[in-house]
């Protein structure tokens, strides 16, 4: 999958990640149904996991699926980030899966929760 736009990252209480203008391409191995949505911040190489309500990838993505080869999509997706965070710099690794687990798109970006 080529991503098309700068991804943009917002962190505040809900932290909003949008990344505009993504062509989906068969993968091969890793194409497939769209499956969830993972998010995980990365400090010092060690991974912790945000939690999502409703991780489904269809729910948040137009046009909505099926998705297709060659088609542009728009994901678009807010997350809750609790207040016991530590004010940090991270990053963040955004993972879009099929419904086998396997990743479609895997994404990192610096942030700075504060």
């Amino acid at each position: 999958m080529r991503l098309q736009h700068t991804l943009l990252l917002l962190t505040t209480a809900f932290t909003v990640v949008r990344a505009e203008i993504v062509a989906y391409e068969d993968c091969d191995e890793n194409a497939g149904p769209p499956g969830d949505a993972t998010v995980q911040g990365i400090k010092w190489g060690i991974p912790f996991s945000f939690n999502m309500d409703n991780p489904q990838i269809c729910g948040d993505v137009r046009p909505s699926c099926p998705l297709q080869s060659g088609q542009w999509y728009t994901y678009n997706k807010t997350i809750f980030i609790s207040t016991w965070y530590p004010a940090v710099y991270a990053t963040v690794r955004w993972r879009l899966k099929n419904t086998n687990g396997d990743s479609m798109v895997c994404v990192e970006v610096p942030v700075e929760l504060a």
